[in-house]
């Protein structure tokens, strides 16, 4: 059952339920700013989970976002319960990004006390990547500017002269380089302080953010291109290396808080967080996958779009394209390829659903190749409760009983497929899909009638 639990610091009553759960909160309501926040912009509460008033209080159904919601009364916390809580979702971040770098020192009080609170976890672990880099040293560099100075700095522009201060003497138009740390690298860091700066914090964190604000004093909060568009863009060589770790945080915090900062409501400020653990998972499946079946001479292509698989034979056009999560296949390019569909949803604890039965029987039938004895098969993987490696397994018959596609489905334990790849160790799962890949990938498994 979900913890509803009273927040000792602020007095707030907080609903603690895990991803694909339901709880209540008996004794609070929602007033008209909170129904506004849930109903408005877009659906973006409404799409995410459902909040609804009972004759004794608020209920919330949760889906595959996790994250923090503040209404005008009381707080919801959905916990990645899936992904090993709120410290597992942060070591997931760094793992998915690449970085491989998660750690907690032991006297890191602010990280430890915000560990029940995902948004001052996220934002904590933020504040020690920006803490690193100041240790270090903000980075400097070369920037060219335009200005007009009163004697001749760099190169003296005559053109710009003439047309902008043309007889007047007193100033002169020059192009020079600047040596600064107002550069993006340190932009992004700064416009990221300077919106977490609108959030409630506990006063720890705040501390914390204040002192490195000051830090970042010099440095421009506005960058000329959006942050998100602005990390993609960074290129990461040895001088800025150890940014790319507060920089994946950065894009995180504003893709999870950007246009969700909503309003005030009095002095409560009424606010969401979210993340979205399915395309989490997918980015962790593409690293993780691409890791176990690395010494196997499988690749992984995600997102691999089929664009004829939907065919109306009386236009004799396509009428809508098919794309998996994953397609794998062998380097050399004579294989099958084996589609992948990624769920975070509870299946350990529950059948697959039709609808995702469906789907996956449609990437296997359009993806098999006509000239195979193997029956179609496509591989659904989800987070699981315990490292396991037994799939389960459906086969869509006709009446004959004749078995014309396979779906195979198999959990992963996210917390020891992490652990495992990062130690250059093996889990039973990533065995199990190794093994089950490289039959389907490389070779037929018999008459695809035969029963499975």
């Amino acid at each position: 059952m979900p913890n509803q639990t009273e927040s000792t610091s602020s007095l707030r009553r907080v609903l603690t339920l895990p991803e694909w759960g339901k709880a209540e909160l008996a004794g609070v309501s929602l007033n008209e700013d909170d129904l506004v926040l849930i109903t408005s912009r877009d659906g973006f509460i409404g799409q995410r989970l459902d909040i609804r008033e009972t004759k004794t209080g608020v209920s919330v159904q949760s889906k595959s976002w996790v994250g923090v919601i503040r209404l005008a009364g009381f707080d919801i916390h959905i916990v990645p319960k899936m992904a090993g809580e709120n410290l597992g979702l942060i070591r997931l971040i760094d793992y998915a990004g690449g970085i491989d770098n998660f750690r907690m020192r032991k006297d890191d009080v602010p990280m430890r006390t915000a560990e029940d609170n995902l948004l001052e976890l996220v934002v904590a672990t933020f504040l020690q990547r920006v803490e690193d880099i100041v240790r270090k040293g903000l980075r400097v560099d070369y920037v060219q500017q335009d200005d007009a100075l009163s004697v001749v700095r760099g190169r003296f522009l005559p053109d710009r002269q003439v047309m902008q201060r043309f007889g007047m003497l007193n100033r002169v138009e020059c192009r020079y380089d600047e040596h600064t740390s107002d550069i993006p690298d340190n932009q992004i860091i700064r416009a990221t302080l300077s919106k977490i700066r609108r959030l409630p914090l506990s006063a720890q964190l705040t501390r914390n953010l204040s002192r490195l604000e000051t830090r970042f004093s010099s440095v421009s909060d506005q960058p000329s291109v959006p942050v998100p568009k602005l990390v993609k863009e960074t290129l990461y060589v040895r001088a800025n290396t150890n940014y790319r770790e507060a920089h994946a945080l950065a894009e995180l915090i504003w893709q999870t808080i950007g246009v969700k900062d909503f309003f005030e409501s009095g002095s409560i400020r009424t606010f969401a967080f979210l993340i979205d653990m399915n395309a989490l998972f997918e980015r962790f499946l593409e690293r993780w996958l691409g890791d176990i079946l690395k010494p196997s001479g499988l690749t992984v292509s995600p997102q691999v779009k089929h664009y004829t698989a939907l065919w109306s034979p009386g236009d004799s056009k396509s009428i809508g394209l098919i794309q998996p999560d994953f397609i794998v296949s062998s380097r050399s390019g004579a294989s099958h390829k084996v589609p992948i569909d990624a769920k975070y949803k509870a299946y350990d604890a529950k059948a697959v659903s039709n609808d995702d039965l469906y789907q996956a029987a449609v990437y296997a039938i359009a993806f098999s190749d006509s000239q195979s004895s193997r029956i179609p098969t496509t591989l659904i993987l989800y987070p699981g409760e315990s490292d396991h490696d037994e799939f389960r397994t459906v086969v869509v018959r006709n009446r004959s009983r004749d078995s014309h596609a396979r779906i195979m489905s198999l959990g992963i334990h996210i917390p020891t497929a992490i652990e495992s790849a990062l130690s250059s160790s093996t889990c039973n799962s990533g065995v199990a899909i190794s093994s089950k890949l490289l039959e389907l990938a490389a070779s037929d498994v018999g008459d695809r009638r035969a029963a499975v």
